[in-house]
């Protein structure tokens, strides 16, 4: 079949280090894909602080190359931006006055002090716990360190989806998801709170517009001549925004209702579940991270420190670095053996959920004689997916199935251990990972006005249907809930002694 027989939708996600771009048919089949690489410009200070940086001109030619690479670009009826979230880029007019500095960038801790000073319960107005890598104190640290630059902006915008939407013509926009990462919206009232804006050192009027729905309001731009002509699309294509990329890889995946949720194990993992409003009053206490989602709704995320991390250590420490494929055939043999299991706390270097504990470290109780090292690997495996399990639990989750995602649900046993600790189907795909550009191109067919057919990846008509794996609970789902209700008092109980172990 003539893959450009059909109208063509481009969904471009601008992660970490590269760009994702995918061409999508109105029916919803991937016609093609692309990946174009960028730099990070990565520096230390000389306190150790990390400074990262990215050229915004870098995301506009990865987006040049990706679509001359699918050779399909003539067939594109509209575009979609999603990317990387809490990144400061400063604008004067279209271009960037300096370059991007990027959600890693760590340089602005003691703004970030200072900032919680000046703002009584600022995590609660925000909705989640503020750190260096705030916007708001990003914005501080420029306004102390470089008030020239800071002038001469005229406006911001807070990822390279906004950035190249303003340089194909859009005025400064922000996505509510986005807006939310910054520090500078009131979570509750979904717009941005001045006086976060006036402490981190500019006027809340040059902060960009909301936009709660971005495909609901249509195209930000259309493109204009040259820039149709560089990236090889047609004059008048309409550009739209799409989500931030946390909750576009959710409505890539599952969709954007409450009660969607969804797994990752990468090297890090987490749980993400769409929920009704209003946000928790507790962020100053709470291991959970809010963002504004559309329609009122939130996006919650549990994230656990260390999944695939933790994994890895114990594969190369405890099993002499056999290969995927011989552990996973020697943890299939043993899984079943609970008896000589001990529970694990995963978290290597600090924990993030089901509790904030920067002095976290990783632990084993209740090692035997007769345990064997590939039961301490297994404990690992059942330590994240028992804190998986509990963010299932306090987000509510309410799908028949829960879908895992990630480089660690390629393992049959961990997705089996995270059924038994869930107490639910647990669903697997592989060809996945294009999720959020996928959401970008479904907001491009809807904003630019297309009848289309492009669902979530997890859906009855997903393109990763066919292929799914499902990894029912097993008979000891019931023992699993009794361990897991010892797991989960470990982390209070063992607080003291990894706060001594720090010294503190």
């Amino acid at each position: 079949m003539d893959p450009t027989a059909s109208p063509l939708v481009a969904g471009a996600d601008f992660g970490t280090t590269a760009l994702k771009l995918v061409l999508v048919d109105v029916d919803g089949r991937t016609v093609s894909t692309a990946q174009a690489s960028y730099p990070t410009d990565r520096r230390r200070d000389a306190d150790g602080a990390a400074r990262h940086e990215q050229d915004p001109e870098q995301w506009w030619q990865a987006l040049v190359r990706a679509l001359a690479e699918t050779g399909l670009s003539h067939g594109v009826v509209a575009l979609g931006l999603t990317g990387q979230m809490q990144d400061l880029v400063l604008l004067s007019g279209t271009r960037p006055v300096r370059p991007a500095v990027v959600y890693s960038d760590q340089r602005a801790a003691a703004q970030q002090r200072a900032l919680h000073d000046q703002l009584p319960h600022w995590p609660r107005r925000a909705g989640s716990r503020q750190d260096a890598a705030s916007v708001a104190a990003k914005l501080r640290w420029l306004a102390d360190h470089e008030p020239e630059n800071l002038a001469a902006a005229d406006a911001l915008v807070f990822g390279p989806a906004g950035c190249l939407a303003r340089r194909l013509g859009a005025e400064p926009v922000c996505d509510l998801t986005t807006a939310s990462t910054t520090g500078l919206l009131d979570l509750a009232a979904r717009d941005w709170w001045s006086p976060a804006a006036e402490a981190a050192g500019i006027d809340a009027s040059r902060l960009p517009r909301l936009v709660e729905e971005p495909a609901a309001e249509g195209p930000v731009a259309r493109l204009r001549s040259a820039d149709a002509a560089e990236l090889g699309l047609s004059v008048g294509t309409p550009v739209v925004l799409g989500f931030g990329d946390a909750a576009a890889t959710t409505d890539g995946l599952v969709g954007s209702a409450p009660g969607d949720a969804y797994a990752s194990l990468g090297t890090s993992g987490w749980i993400a579940a769409v929920t009704p409003g209003p946000p928790d009053d507790g962020a100053e206490d709470s291991a959970m991270h809010q963002l504004a989602a559309d329609r009122g709704n939130l996006l919650r995320i549990a994230a656990v420190q260390s999944a695939g991390g933790s994994a890895e250590w114990s594969r190369r420490q405890l099993l002499g670095g056999l290969d995927h494929a011989a552990v996973e055939e020697r943890a299939a043999g043993r899984i079943d053996r609970l008896a000589e299991r001990p529970l694990c706390l995963p978290g290597l270097g600090g924990e993030r959920y089901p509790v904030r504990n920067a002095e976290a470290r990783g632990t084993f109780i209740g090692v035997t004689e007769s345990t064997e090292a590939i039961d301490l690997h297994l404990s690992v495996l059942t330590g994240v997916a028992y804190a998986l399990a509990q963010g299932v639990e306090e987000l509510g989750a309410s799908q028949q199935a829960l879908p895992v995602v990630g480089g660690g649900a390629e393992s049959r046993v961990w997705r089996r251990l995270l059924a038994d600790a869930a107490g639910m189907p647990v669903v697997h795909c592989a060809e996945t990972d294009d999720a959020a550009a996928r959401h970008a191109a479904r907001s491009a067919a809807e904003g630019g006005g297309f009848a289309h057919r492009v669902p979530p990846h997890f859906s009855p008509a997903g393109e990763g249907s066919a292929g799914i794996s499902v990894v029912e609970p097993s008979a000891l789902a019931t023992e699993h809930a009794r361990l897991r209700e010892i797991h989960r008092e470990l982390h209070e109980t063992l607080a003291p002694t990894f706060s001594r172990l720090a010294g503190a």
